[in-house]
Formats: structure tokens, C-alpha cells, sequence
């Protein structure tokens, strides 16, 4: 095979070629240039507009008019409304998927970009509902407590116990089918469940 010649200039040592003398000369040319010419690959690198760069920010959503008209307390006071008129006892599962149902019912789109400014609604919507709906759950067990009471004190007393604990409302709430969903509620009926078996208060 022929191996290709350059003229005898070294890429190192400049006009000092040994030729024959150095290691890369190879029938009657260097071997340098061609190596260099193969591993160094420049290629021409179109400028890109700013206009043409992918941005990672996401559209901003249109507003809903019944959203971007109304204060987040009206927002709030709706919401409240919407799931009380279908819920009667409200877990933080059944809240959430209500909340979901609310925004949806309104074309609000949870997962959507929408400004700041309604952004900001949404969620102090959602934290003045969250406050109303905690307070009207715990006025409505509180209601409850006293029956709640006198039933989990007659529990007890079945079942050989001197004292309850919170493990023994929640069984004591599963096996009569009641409920109560506030942590507060639940304490209560603890304190006063075992006031009654300590002093015997029929």
C-alpha cells in the first residue's frame, strides 16, 4: 500500500525534521499531520436565534371568568358549600378529591400555569375552605361527644378495661360504626371516656 507523503514540516519541531531519523517517518513522509488531520474534527456550528432555544417555562393558562372575578374568600365560602352539601364526614382523602371536583366543575385545571396573582387565589381559597370546613366538623362532633361518651364508657366496661386508649376509640368506633374524624374529637372522647371509668360516673 502507498503511503501518502507531506512535505517535511513537523507539527512539534517546526523546519527541524529529522525525516528518516524520527520514529512517525514513514516511506518518505511524516505520519503526524494525517493522524492529527484524523482525530481533531471540526465542524461548522450554525448560531442559533434566541427565539429558536427550547424554554423549559410552561404556557401561561387562560383564567376562567368566574375564577379571575372573584375574591378568594367567595372562592372559599363556594367551596365550603359544594362539600358540605355532599359530605357529611370529611377524611383528607374525601377533601382532596372534592377539592379536585370543585376546581374542575369551575375549568380550573389543578396541573395548569396559570399567573401568579390567580395562583395565589386558588390557594388561599383552598386554605380558607380548609379552616371553615376543620371548624364546622369539629362544632358538629363535639355535638356528638356526649352520646359518643356514655356508649364507649359501656364499651369498656363489656370489654374489662380501666382506661382507653387511642387504639381502643378507633377499635371502639369501628365495631358501634361510628365516626369521627377530627384528631381533636377523638382526644376528647380519650380524656373523657377515662374520667368516667376512674370515678365511676354512670
Amino acid at each position: 500500500m502507498n503511503m501518502q507523503k507531506y512535505a517535511p514540516f513537523c507539527p512539534l519541531i517546526g523546519d527541524d525534521c529529522k525525516k528518516e531519523e524520527c520514529l512517525l517517518w514513514k516511506n518518505g513522509g511524516c505520519l503526524l499531520p494525517p493522524f492529527i488531520k484524523n482525530i481533531i474534527s471540526i465542524e461548522t456550528v450554525e448560531e442559533i436565534s434566541p427565539e429558536e432555544v427550547p424554554t423549559m417555562e410552561k404556557e401561561i393558562k387562560e383564567t376562567p371568568d368566574d375564577i379571575k372575578n372573584k375574591t378568594a374568600e367567595e372562592l372559599a365560602k363556594e367551596l365550603v358549600e359544594f362539600i358540605e352539601s355532599k359530605e357529611d364526614y370529611l377524611d383528607e382523602r374525601t377533601k382532596y378529591w372534592s377539592f379536585h371536583l370543585f376546581w374542575e366543575m369551575k375549568g380550573v385545571e389543578k396541573d395548569a400555569n396559570y399567573a401568579t396573582d390567580i395562583q395565589m387565589k386558588i390557594n388561599k381559597a383552598e386554605l380558607l375552605a380548609q379552616y371553615i370546613l376543620d371548624k364546622n366538623q369539629l362544632e358538629k362532633e363535639r355535638e356528638l361527644l356526649s352520646s359518643f361518651v356514655n356508649t364507649c364508657f359501656k364499651w369498656a366496661k363489656e370489654n374489662g378495661l380501666n382506661r382507653v386508649t387511642q387504639s381502643d376509640i378507633e377499635s371502639f368506633l369501628i365495631e358501634n360504626n361510628m365516626k369521627l374524624i377530627m384528631p381533636e374529637s377523638k382526644k376528647m372522647l380519650v380524656v373523657w371516656t377515662n374520667f368516667k371509668l376512674k370515678h365511676e360516673v354512670i
